[in-house]
């Protein structure tokens, strides 16, 4: 995208990656080889080329989306969090409110089931069971 925009100079494309890569601060490379699951200049130029085309248009379009929201202090930031918090804390006691009203029917079921193993056992035995 930018070199389109930009003459080259005289640079031949893989030049241009070359210089464009290597001028970025370190932690900005790492972010860019963790983005394309390989050493950026390991690419061929077309794959480079188009990893960074989608990546300068996303910045473009989720800084342009973010013109209109201002910056958030700490508080707010901090009330976020625990609001997220607690959603997930209400899901939680939900779920184990919802484990917990199917108990009853577990500890019917497990006793019914207890019941005829011992009326089996019994039958089994002739109807004694201190045999």
């Amino acid at each position: 995208m930018m070199l389109r925009k930009c003459s080259n100079h005289g640079f031949e494309d893989i030049a241009q990656l070359s210089i464009f890569v290597n001028g970025l601060r370190s932690n900005t490379k790492m972010l860019l080889d963790v983005a394309v699951g390989d050493i950026m200049m390991a690419l061929d130029i077309e794959q480079a080329t188009r990893i960074l085309d989608t990546m300068a248009s996303t910045d473009y379009q989720a800084h342009h989306d973010r013109q209109g929201i201002h910056k958030k202090g700490l508080l707010e930031l901090t009330s976020d969090a625990l609001l997220a918090h607690n959603k997930i804390l209400t899901q939680q006691i939900e779920a184990l409110t919802a484990q917990m009203a199917k108990l009853p029917q577990q500890i019917q079921a497990m006793q019914l089931s207890q019941s005829q193993s011992q009326s089996i056992m019994f039958d089994f035995c002739g109807g004694d069971l201190s045999q």
